[in-house]
């Protein structure tokens, strides 16, 4: 219900919402993988291969044509796979604390490094949990309606 109310305000457009959904369909991962970068490797110990496809898939189907009009900026998505490749530490932390969070009163969005944490709607900050602890997406939601 809050994912179609921010459909129609336009927060939400057709793409994060089929990606929210499927995350790499078919189609999608067709295009992206034409040009999927290869993941390097000292990301292997914390990024598996299926979550770097669909971080590059973020960057490719998304970012790149969601720009701030007002501002002409790219969307943060756009150098998400840069932001995990030169912010390791930050995004292993994140994803260590994804893995021991026991609903101690935090958020599951609590500690997504920045500029993500600040520069995202809640709807997008369930595509990076998505991505990262797909088990805890169910939760994570339950936040989302209440914000």
């Amino acid at each position: 219900m809050s994912a179609g109310i921010e459909m129609r305000q336009g927060t939400i457009n057709e793409n994060q919402w089929k990606f929210f959904l499927l995350g790499n369909d078919d189609n999608m991962q067709q295009k992206s993988s034409s040009s999927l970068q290869p993941m390097p490797a000292d990301l292997a110990s914390f990024v598996s291969v299926k979550q770097w496809e669909l971080i590059h898939t973020l960057e490719i189907e998304y970012a790149a044509n969601m720009l701030d009009v007002d501002s002409g900026a790219k969307h943060p998505f756009s150098s998400f796979g840069t932001h995990i490749s030169v912010d390791q530490e930050e995004w292993k932390e994140y994803t260590a604390g994804l893995n021991s969070f026991q609903g101690s009163g935090g958020s599951y969005f609590d500690d997504i490094p920045n500029p993500f944490s600040y520069e995202l709607t809640t709807f997008e900050l369930l595509m990076i949990v998505k991505i990262f602890k797909p088990e805890r997406l169910v939760y994570a939601i339950k936040e989302y309606v209440k914000d």
